[in-house]
């Protein structure tokens, strides 16, 4: 998986063997909104596509995370979940509080 990050905007593609499968997620406070889900074939550099992907998706509206994440195959589920632990990784929030810390990221994955 490559995924680039840009200010609360996190865009990532993963090979498929229908093309790369590219999310697009927004931080909004406490969540982290799927704005964008495609299978396309990337022509070029995947990091090139993703950045520019992040600056043409900035004001786009939430999608449906539960409806689109009950149609996928278990592989493509498994790379919205693969991508929303990358963008865990890169908030870096304090873990002190483990409750806290946990019940957060429970929320993520299942929102």
């Amino acid at each position: 998986m490559e995924i680039e990050f840009r200010d609360s905007l996190a865009a990532s593609a993963s090979e498929t063997t229908a093309g790369q499968f590219v999310l697009v997620s927004k931080v909004n406070k406490d969540r982290i909104d799927l704005i964008r889900a495609e299978c396309i074939e990337v022509r070029g550099k995947t990091s090139s596509y993703l950045r520019k992907l992040i600056e043409t998706t900035e004001l786009s509206l939430p999608l449906d995370a539960l409806a689109l994440r009950s149609n996928l195959s278990s592989e493509w589920g498994a790379f919205m979940t693969q991508h929303l632990m990358r963008v865990h990784a890169h908030l870096n929030r304090p873990s002190e509080d483990v409750v806290a810390y946990t019940a957060w990221r429970y929320d993520t994955l299942t929102a």
